[in-house]
């Protein structure tokens, strides 16, 4: 579980994030929304520890995260999957090598990297341009391939900024679908937008919203914002179920490594590939 504790952070002399609590069960998804500037991006830096609060604590399963071994740390952001806000493609690559380059950084074998590749580019609707330069193909194209890079690893927690933008409704509502398919299957989800028809992609999503710093919740979930937005994700849906009868990737058995401080209690697991 990770449990924000009464964060604040500055930036400079801007107070951006105020006495911040929230505590994000696994399996969850969670929709930040917020303006721009209300703090959105430092709060998911937080998370993957780009960035130390000023004031409180960020607990994952217990453990204060400024405070473990750097090897822990280490493993633990390979668990992460992240979305940069102003993430770019390497336009000296394919889209489809960019889509595995993560892949390629955790040592991956070439089959299975290309296995993973192939089926997320299926899954995104990227067939047919998976040899494309990124400035070849549409804006929306290179950020369902953003998408999918940050997710080829099978993390246990996404973190995704303003994932959706310039995608149109069926496309946002397809990635979105992929994401929850992924929830259901163990990874906890954390997705922040200015856009308020983010929220309405995530069935049963809880929302919490930022306001110049200060984080509230809404007492309802997520539900779509019209009857059209609910349809193109019923449409998405449907099409992720029959594309997940041929699934082919299949994660690799997975490494344990234990804390200096308490050997034989906290123990993280890290799987190289998982399936979505």
């Amino acid at each position: 579980m990770l449990s924000l504790q009464h964060l604040t952070v500055s930036l400079g002399k801007k107070v951006v994030l105020r006495d911040v609590s929230l505590d994000v069960e696994p399996k969850d998804a969670v929709v930040v929304l917020g303006d721009e500037g209300s703090g959105k991006t430092t709060l998911l830096k937080l998370l993957t520890r780009e960035l130390r609060p000023d004031e409180g604590v960020l607990k994952i399963d217990g453990a204060n995260l400024a405070q473990v071994p750097r090897e822990v740390l280490r493993l633990y952001r390979e668990k992460v999957g992240y979305l940069h806000e102003d993430a770019r493609l390497d336009d000296a690559l394919t889209i489809a090598q960019n889509v595995g380059a993560f892949l390629d950084m955790r040592g991956v074998p070439a089959a299975e990297r290309d296995r993973a590749v192939a089926d997320l580019l299926k899954r995104f609707h990227l067939t047919g341009v998976e040899d494309a330069r990124p400035s070849r193909v549409s804006r929306g194209e290179r950020q369902l391939a953003a998408i999918a890079r940050a997710i080829a690893t099978g993390p246990l927690i996404a973190v995704l900024d303003e994932p959706f933008q310039g995608l149109s409704d069926e496309s946002a509502a397809l990635a979105a679908s992929l994401l929850q398919n992924m929830q259901k299957k163990g990874t906890t989800v954390i997705v922040a937008s200015a856009e308020s028809r983010t929220a309405g992609f995530f069935k049963k999503a809880r929302v919490v919203r930022l306001q110049r710093g200060k984080l509230t919740e809404d007492a309802a979930p997520a539900e779509a914002s019209h009857a059209r937005m609910r349809e193109i994700a019923q449409t998405a849906t449907a099409d992720l179920v029959e594309r997940s009868e041929t699934a082919i990737v299949k994660p690799v058995d997975p490494d344990v490594t234990e804390t200096a401080d308490a050997p034989g209690k906290k123990k993280v697991r890290i799987t190289a590939v998982g399936s979505l």
